[in-house]
């Protein structure tokens, strides 16, 4: 079985070409074992694609993409409630550190984070 874990939606401006719910519905068709919504230091599509994945009982991964002031690419994934509090607050954060509608990352603030499990 397949499943996607980097797919951006229509909430990463530009980028993204569907609702975050049409995402889960078409991997549902296609007998996906789960999604992950990853737009671009965001997580605003988290509610519909969430609503969507109850309904079609579809897994769902919640995580977000991030490129750093390197033009280092990340994928993150939070596939628990710690993570997702985590990845809320590196989203807020980014967002904090420059004008509205960017955000800013550099791999310093990494440095610590990564605990084994």
């Amino acid at each position: 079985m397949f499943a996607e874990l980097c797919c951006t939606s229509n909430f990463t401006f530009l980028t993204g070409a569907s609702h975050p719910e049409e995402y889960v519905m078409r991997a549902h068709s296609l007998g996906y074992a789960g999604l992950g919504l990853t737009d671009e230091a965001s997580v605003s599509g988290a509610v519909r694609a969430h609503l969507a994945s109850q309904t079609l009982n579809l897994p769902l991964i919640h995580g977000a993409r991030f490129r750093l002031d390197d033009q280092l690419e990340l994928t993150l994934l939070a596939p628990s409630r710690n993570a997702w509090g985590e990845l809320g607050q590196l989203i807020s954060l980014a967002r904090r550190r420059s004008p509205k509608g960017s955000y800013q990352l550099t791999r310093r603030d990494f440095i610590g984070q990564v605990r084994p499990r």
